[in-house]
C-alpha cells in the first residue's frame, strides 16, 4: 500500500502550457488521466509490523491495477506484533479498506497476560492510512458477557453486523450484533436464526454481507466439517460442503470475496508439516463444486495454522499460529510477490 504514483505530480507541468489548441488537448487529456488515478491515495501504507525488511503494498482499489502477482506463491507468514502478545490471539479479520481489525484474545481485564481462567473476548484496532501499526487494542462492548468464550468476529461489508461464535460449556453457537450505522454502538447479541443448534457450530466467516455464512459443525463423520447457510425469508439454511470435506476435521473457512477460492484449515495427514495446515480449494464459478483442496505449502509449518482473512485482492493472507512467536498463538500475514509493473 504506497504513496499516490509520481505520475500525477508530474501532470501539473503539462497544465501551465498555453499553446492554444495542442495545450487544450493535452489538458484535457491529463484531465482525463488524473481523474482515471482517483483514489490511489485513498487506501495505503506500509505493514510496520513485518519489520526492516517488510515491502509496502498497494491496496487493490479499482483503478490501481493488480498489486501482486495472482499467480505466485504466498511469502512466509510474518508476524503481527502489534496486536500479538505471550498469550494467545486468532481469527484476524479486516474492515474491507483493511483499516480496522477484529481478532479474539485471551487477555484479563487490563488487557494484560491472563490467568488459567480468563476468557477470551474479542478486541478490535485500528491503523491509519500512512501505514501505522494496529492499535491501540479494544475490548469490543456488545458480542461479549460474562461467563462465555466470544471468538472468530467476522465483519459485513457496510460494517454494520457482525457475526462471531460463543462457547459457553461444551457446545458453541453462532451469533451476531448490529449497529444502525458503522462506528455506532453494538447491539444486543442475538441467535443466527436457522444455524444454531445444540450442538457445535464455530469459524463464521461472512464476505460482503449478511446472505452467507461459512461455518464449521458437527458433520455426519462426526467430525468438524465445512457448513455454508444462505439467508431465507425464514432464517439460514446451512448444507455441508461436501467437496471439501473429510473424515479429519476441517476449521476456519475464508472465502474470497468474488467466492471462487476458499482456504481452510485441516488435520488431514500431511508429510511435509505437522497439526493444523492451511489449505485452498478453487472453482470456476458459484454454482459447481469445488477443485480438490491442495496445502498451501509457504506458509503451513508444524504448528498448528488456520487462515483468517483474505485480502479482496487476494494478495494478503492473515493467519493464526502457534508457531515459535511471542508466545501461545499469533496473528500473522503472508502476502504474494508483487505484480511486475
Amino acid at each position: 500500500m504506497n504513496k499516490e504514483p509520481p505520475i500525477v505530480a508530474g501532470l501539473g507541468t503539462l497544465g501551465r502550457l498555453r499553446t492554444g489548441r495542442v495545450l487544450l488537448a493535452l489538458f484535457l487529456a491529463s484531465c482525463t488521466l488524473v481523474r482515471s488515478l482517483d483514489g490511489l491515495s485513498d487506501r495505503y501504507g506500509a505493514f510496520a509490523d513485518a519489520g526492516p525488511d517488510a515491502t509496502a503494498d498497494v491496496a487493490n482499489v479499482p483503478d490501481a491495477g493488480p498489486v501482486c502477482d495472482p499467480a505466485s506463491n504466498f511469502g512466509a507468514p510474518m508476524l503481527l506484533r502489534s496486536i500479538s502478545t505471550p498469550s494467545d490471539e486468532g481469527s484476524a479479520r479486516l474492515s474491507e479498506d483493511e483499516r480496522t481489525v477484529f481478532f479474539d484474545a485471551q487477555r484479563n481485564a487490563s488487557g494484560g497476560a491472563p490467568a488459567e481462567n480468563d476468557s477470551w473476548d474479542i478486541f478490535t484496532a485500528t491503523r491509519s492510512d500512512d501505514g501505522d501499526t494496529f492499535g491501540p487494542v479494544a475490548r469490543v462492548e456488545g458480542p461479549n458477557t460474562t461467563g462465555s468464550q466470544e471468538f472468530s468476529p467476522a465483519l459485513t461489508s457496510d460494517e454494520r453486523k457482525l457475526f462471531f461464535e460463543r462457547k459457553s460449556g461444551p457446545n458453541s453457537d453462532i451469533m451476531f450484533v448490529a449497529r444502525d450505522k458503522r462506528g455506532g454502538p453494538w447491539g444486543a447479541a442475538q441467535i443466527a436464526p436457522g444455524i444454531a443448534t445444540t450442538l457445535y457450530e464455530a469459524n463464521p466467516f461472512v464476505r460482503t454481507d449478511d446472505s452467507q455464512v461459512w461455518f464449521v459443525a458437527n458433520g455426519h463423520d462426526a467430525g468438524t466439517d465445512i457448513f455454508l447457510a444462505r439467508l431465507t425469508p425464514g432464517g439460514y439454511a446451512p448444507d455441508s460442503v461436501p467437496e471439501l470435506n473429510t473424515e479429519d476435521q476441517e476449521f476456519t473457512p475464508v472465502i474470497s470475496n468474488d467466492g471462487l477460492t476458499i482456504y481452510f484449515s485441516s488435520d488431514r495427514p500431511l508429510s511435509r508439516s505437522l497439526g493444523l495446515n492451511v489449505w485452498v480449494a478453487s472453482r470456476r464459478s458459484t454454482s459447481v463444486p469445488f477443485s480438490r483442496a491442495a496445502p498451501v505449502d509457504t506458509v503451513n509449518s508444524d504448528a498448528d495454522d488456520n487462515p483468517t482473512w483474505i485480502s479482496a485482492d487476494g494478495c494478503r493472507l492473515y493467519m493464526s499460529s502457534t508457531r515459535d512467536g511471542l508466545g501461545g498463538q499469533d496473528i500473522y500475514l503472508a502476502k504474494r510477490s508483487p505484480a511486475l509493473r
